[in-house]
Formats: structure tokens, C-alpha cells, sequence
């Protein structure tokens, strides 16, 4: 939900269904947010989400 709201404060339209594309993902979101959450290294789960958004349009 943080995310969706986020993202209609950005201008973004229409639902963005993460837990959807976290299924599919077939582990790489999971491995993204782990880089952030342990090395502190943002850019591949901001990568994925922003590719994720591409997709979804």
C-alpha cells in the first residue's frame, strides 16, 4: 500500500500490484531488497521496481 500511495503522490496512475509481480520474479525482488537491506546497496531493488512500473504501463 506505502508503495502505491507513493507512487500516486509521483503522478503515477493506475495500481501497481507488487505482491503480483514479486510471485514472478522467481526470487530476484527478494535478492534485490536483500542487497539493499544488508550491504546498503539501493540500486538494484530501485532498479527492479522502476523496470517492474515499465512493464506494468
Amino acid at each position: 500500500m506505502l508503495l502505491n500511495h507513493l507512487l500516486v503522490e509521483a503522478g503515477y496512475s493506475g495500481y501497481f500490484p507488487l505482491s503480483t509481480i514479486i510471485a514472478r520474479s522467481r526470487g530476484g525482488f527478494e535478492l534485490a531488497l536483500r542487497s539493499a537491506e544488508l550491504q546498503g546497496n539501493w540500486t538494484p531493488i530501485t532498479t527492479y521496481v522502476i523496470e517492474a512500473l515499465l512493464l506494468a504501463e
